[in-house]
């Protein structure tokens, strides 16, 4: 779950799920929704910490695009979802809903982040203390101030949205929050 703090910052909720394994001990655990879920959750062979990469990949997508990539057009048959995320390849490339305009930077993230192969995916490496750098040294971060994020000095780009926190009272009831 993610929602936003006071500040505008992302903020991650409901991790009483998370299962903390040990260096390259795979788990066979199931749990999350379809769309998020890695080829190697879905077949039940045991998977390690690439399948967080590879749920990061589809949040990405999810986040720019407005929907997920497995199931673009909010399909919720899970065969469905199921069947595209396994018969995904490296040689896919990710469509974009139309009229969307991605950086071509964060589809090329996206899709080291979606590898099929678990340690093929942008970040999954032997070396446990790289992976971070891996992923925060991807081009489409290139001017992306990872101190000032890590300090929590970056001015959030949504603090106005958070200032128009909806009301709960019932006489604005009618009021939304609109983004």
């Amino acid at each position: 779950f993610i929602s936003l703090d006071k500040q505008g910052r992302v903020k991650l909720h409901h991790l009483e799920l998370a299962k903390q394994t040990k260096f390259m001990e795979h788990t066979r655990t199931r749990c999350g929704m379809p769309e998020f879920m890695a080829p190697e959750q879905i077949l039940g062979s045991g998977h390690g910490t690439a399948v967080d990469l590879w749920g990061l990949g589809v949040l990405t997508y999810d986040l720019l695009c407005g929907c997920t990539p497995f199931a673009p057009n909010h399909e919720s048959e899970l065969m469905v979802i199921y069947e595209n995320i396994l018969g995904h390849t490296v040689y896919d490339t990710f469509e974009t809903p139309k009229d969307l305009k991605v950086n071509p930077l964060a589809l090329d993230f996206i899709s080291k982040l979606l590898h099929p192969t678990p340690a093929k995916r942008l970040g999954s490496t032997l070396e446990v203390l790289n992976e971070s750098k891996s992923l925060m040294n991807h081009k489409w971060f290139d001017r992306f101030d990872w101190k000032a994020l890590e300090s929590g000095t970056m001015p959030s780009q949504i603090r106005d949205l958070v200032d128009k926190k909806p009301s709960v009272g019932k006489e604005d009831e009618d009021e939304g929050f609109e983004i």
